[in-house]
């Protein structure tokens, strides 16, 4: 049995075993909690340059690299954070703190963010964004640092293992293929409702989605805030979108 203070707000990062803490303290029968990244007090900074738990964060989304560097979207610094796995320090890669949907085409940490809201990475480094209140995808190529928006939409997005990036857009769930560029709407009618269990998923009627997952064998699950339910779509990967069927 594990107990926990009230309050405790975690995420896993698989990759390396790093824990980030974003309130509160914990503890388990044979579990040790530890605070990797934020905790620290406000500064002009945020904390960039110095170790990550001193920096101060608030984190809305991770994920990891390869190598298991952390990438953290910072919902209220308008920014996306990177925890380098080797030395702990934490620097903010992208953003420049201030309230917008700037900087396309230049170097990414110049552009500005609209509360980012999720992170991802590719196999190839690249990273990308829902930006939330700007509805906009964005991406940060891996080999020149630059910033560009890819598609419309914000909120919740997660990769499969085929490259293709999924995303929501309104009351719709897309897929963008990072080789091609073509943005496919797999699950969704644009209506809002609780509808279409076991039919076509794009004839579906979907409440707001908060976040998504893609499982090993590339079902994708979608956590529906509005109907207060998970929905899967399978498969996901489907050379015939009307064939993916939602359950």
């Amino acid at each position: 049995m594990y107990r926990g203070i009230y309050r405790l707000i975690i995420a896993v990062c698989v990759l390396t075993n790093l824990l980030v803490i974003t309130s509160g303290e914990g503890w388990g029968a044979d579990r040790i909690i530890t605070a990797v990244a934020g905790g620290g007090a406000f500064q002009a900074n945020h904390g960039d340059n110095g170790p990550a738990t001193s920096g101060y964060l608030w984190p809305a989304g991770i994920t990891c690299d390869a190598a298991g560097n952390m990438y953290i979207a910072d919902f209220q610094y308008n920014a996306i954070r990177k925890v380098d796995v080797a030395t702990k320090i934490i620097t903010t890669i992208a953003g420049t703190g201030a309230f917008g949907s700037s900087g396309d085409g230049g170097p990414a940490t110049l552009a500005t963010f609209s509360f980012p809201t999720r992170v991802a990475g590719d196999a190839g480094g690249n990273i990308y964004i829902a930006d939330q209140f700007s509805g906009h995808i964005r991406k940060i190529e891996a080999a020149t640092r630059t910033i560009s928006t890819i598609a419309n939409g914000g909120g919740a997005l997660c990769l499969d293992t085929h490259g293709n990036l999924f995303f929501r857009s309104g009351n719709q769930i897309k897929e963008y293929n990072l080789v091609s560029g073509v943005v496919t709407v797999v699950a969704g009618s644009g209506s809002t409702g609780y509808a279409g269990d076991g039919g076509p998923a794009i004839s579906a009627s979907l409440g707001q989605s908060l976040d998504m997952y893609v499982n090993s064998t590339n079902d994708v699950y979608i956590a529906d805030a509005t109907f207060h339910v998970v929905r899967k779509v399978c498969p996901p990967h489907n050379s015939s979108r009307s064939n993916l069927r939602i359950g």
